[in-house]
């Protein structure tokens, strides 16, 4: 299980910046794997914070793959 501060930078990172123009009832299986596919392709845009910088301070290109697809699944699932 994920932590409270773990879910939230899910939130914050991955589920509102997609969805935020959404209602919660819009959201239905297609939206949820469109974001699924984007997160696993990497295709998420970086905010510009501490936490999307590299080890060096160079912005990351994209958030996500496989394995963080599966963990925000897991985060969607539990709302």
């Amino acid at each position: 299980r994920a932590s409270a501060p773990e879910l939230r930078r899910h939130l914050d990172t991955y589920i509102l910046p997609e969805w935020k123009d959404k209602r919660f009832y819009d959201i239905d299986s297609h939206a949820v794997d469109a974001l699924l596919t984007k997160i696993r392709k990497k295709e998420i845009d970086p905010v510009l914070s501490s936490e999307t910088r590299g080890a060096r301070g160079r912005r990351k290109k994209g958030l996500g793959g496989p394995v963080m697809a599966e963990v925000v699944r897991g985060t969607i699932r539990n709302i």
